[in-house]
């Protein structure tokens, strides 16, 4: 790998590691490669049935099992609904460096990740709140990598729709993100993006009214 600039390397960034520490040294060894990067094919899974194939042929985009809602920051065995009022919502978001195009190497990008009210009628990007961006994610050939993002802004109990991008000069977005366009005319084609529904409940009952 040659010299690595240990000083520099992560530009001033920083990763919020898990309670337990498990993603501790995965945390540092992104940080500290800075290797020259080659084209790989990261892809988040639309369904099951998806393996990174461009466009999409998922029956459904709206379920993505590569993304998930979790109250413990440690992860969770399938996703649950956020708690609106609480500040333990995290999403965990699976990223796979072994699409079709076949990884010649690793690979340098950014997991952004947003929600929205507006359902299948949002518009990109004014419709869409970032929750969360990770830098500095740095992956291998053939790796699979869960990637966590604390989501701390549920704004209300309601429906939302979870977005989640790779954004890669290395690997980049084959159908383009058009400013005012239809999120759903490009998120399902694209290998680099997945959609999954949420319902945020309440931290505590509704209040009660006095007779």
């Amino acid at each position: 790998m040659g010299e690595q600039d240990y000083a520099n390397t992560s530009r001033g960034q920083y990763r919020l590691t898990r309670p337990d520490a498990s993603d501790m040294l995965q945390a540092v060894q992104d940080f500290m490669s800075n290797c020259p990067r080659t084209p790989s094919d990261v892809y988040i899974k639309d369904d099951v049935t998806d393996f990174g194939t461009e466009p999409s042929t998922a029956a459904s985009i709206y379920m993505s099992p590569d993304i998930k809602v979790c109250t413990s920051a440690n992860g969770c065995p399938s996703s649950v609904n956020p708690v609106f009022g609480s500040a333990n919502n995290n999403v965990f978001v699976t990223l796979r460096n072994n699409g079709p195009k076949v990884a010649t190497g690793p690979v340098a990008g950014s997991l952004y990740v947003y929600y929205s009210a507006s359902g299948g009628g949002a518009l990109w990007p004014n419709h869409w709140t970032l929750i969360n961006v990770e830098h500095g994610l740095y992956l291998n050939p053939n790796e699979i990598r869960e990637v966590r993002l604390g989501w701390a802004n549920v704004p209300a109990a309601g429906h939302y729709c979870l977005l989640a991008r790779w954004v890669s000069q290395g690997d980049p977005m084959a159908y383009p993100e058009l400013i005012g366009s239809n999120t759903r005319t490009w998120a399902p084609a694209s290998s680099r993006a997945g959609w999954r529904v949420a319902v945020a409940a309440r931290a505590s009952p509704w209040p009660v009214e006095p007779p």
